[in-house]
């Protein structure tokens, strides 16, 4: 799963938007994942 993937490499979920995601009549929440750069 690309979350899993995501998380793996430093990823962290920073947010959330409720049915961001609209398509073949399903409504998706879309995830807003960031990594800190040093």
């Amino acid at each position: 799963m690309a979350i899993r993937f995501y998380e793996r490499h430093g990823f962290v979920r920073v947010g959330r938007i409720p049915n961001g995601l609209l398509g073949h009549d399903t409504e998706i929440d879309e995830l807003i994942m960031a990594l800190r750069l040093e």
